[in-house]
């Protein structure tokens, strides 16, 4: 298990940082991650300086979704020495023990979640971590969703997302967390 014991820096979660959803052939690529990406980038070079805790989460599955070289962290995302790694085949990493207990050791420190996609992963992350008396921070321009269907696009399936998470816990902006 991996302990983050309280400390005064939060801890940042990054999930599903990964190839699938940049790749314009596949399903869960998004049209307009480049605003939240270039916002996971800062936030990711802030907690290296400043030596905050760092949750990488990957999703990786058998089959035709993230999976091979889909799976793969993108490019300037993959972890450093002492940065945690945990794979996740469910929406939600909770169902990986490490990951709930490595949270649970983190529960004093405020919990930054950031990446894709809003709709599924994060708000799951989201409101799994609650039903262990975890509250998390949502930073939601580091994030980003998948269109929901042909009438909902992906701005407004991140907003719909948002305001979900936003019962659960709190919407930060990447620049309040670098005010932190």
């Amino acid at each position: 298990m991996l302990t983050y014991a309280a400390t005064k820096h939060p801890t940042l979660v990054l999930l599903d940082i990964q190839q699938e959803y940049i790749s314009p052939d596949r399903p869960f690529y998004l049209e307009g991650i480049s605003p939240s990406l270039n916002n996971c980038r800062i936030l990711l070079k802030h907690a290296r300086r400043n030596n905050w805790p760092i949750v990488h989460v990957q999703h990786v599955r058998d089959g035709p979704l993230f999976c091979g070289e889909y799976a793969n962290f993108i490019d300037d995302f993959e972890p450093d020495g002492g940065e945690a790694v945990i794979s996740k085949s469910q929406i939600s990493p909770y169902t990986n023990e490490m990951f709930k207990e490595t949270m649970l050791s983190a529960k004093e420190n405020e919990i930054l979640i950031a990446g894709y996609g809003s709709t599924m992963c994060c708000l799951s992350t989201v409101v799994s971590g609650g039903a262990f008396g975890l509250r998390h921070s949502f930073v939601h321009d580091a994030s980003w969703a998948c269109a929901l269907n042909e009438t909902m696009s992906e701005a407004d399936s991140h907003r719909f997302a948002t305001a979900i998470i936003g019962v659960h816990g709190k919407i930060r902006t990447t620049a309040a967390v670098l005010a932190m």
